[in-house]
């Protein structure tokens, strides 16, 4: 076998491991929710509430969905704002094609128009599991962007390790 083979075969065998899998390296994942997440009402797991939203690629792409189990909301007033701020802490469920993976995670809303239609959004948090190829997936989520009116444009990156 020439040397040239050889590091073909490697090079393909490398690009064949899961993310889950030992050998595999650091992955980036990062995709845009751009549409307003649909109230899929509350649960006694999710007892602040749970949406679902689709996820799409830079492009515009559909990709899959993201659905937010809100664990626990808290609200602050501002003088002078409809809203300060909302927290929440929540289980965030991305099912992305081939698996899902599930992060804990902190949503900030601090809204920066008075009259409450646009905040600025960041979310904040870890990676906690997966299914599929991500099975066994741990890392870190971090997201930002706008919520107008209701409507998210977030750009969101999952770092596997």
């Amino acid at each position: 076998m020439t040397a040239r083979a050889a590091i073909a075969a490697l090079l393909l065998a490398l690009a064949a491991v899961s993310p889950s899998g030992a050998a595999s390296s650091a992955q980036t994942i990062s995709f845009r929710i751009a549409s307003a997440p649909k109230n899929l009402g509350s649960s006694s797991a999710c007892r602040d509430g749970l949406t679902k939203t689709r996820v799409l690629s830079a492009s515009g792409k559909r990709l899959g969905t993201s659905t937010l189990c809100v664990l626990r909301a808290s609200k602050t007033d501002r003088p002078g704002y409809a809203i300060g701020s909302v927290t929440m802490d929540s289980l965030e469920t991305d099912a992305l094609r081939g698996g899902t993976i599930v992060s804990r995670a902190t949503h900030v809303f601090r809204w920066i128009a008075r009259d409450g239609s646009l905040s600025r959004v960041t979310i904040r948090g870890q990676i906690v599991r997966g299914t599929g190829r991500y099975a066994g997936a741990r890392g870190t989520i971090a997201g930002s962007g706008l919520q107008r009116l209701g409507r998210w444009q977030v750009a969101v990156s999952l770092w596997l390790r």
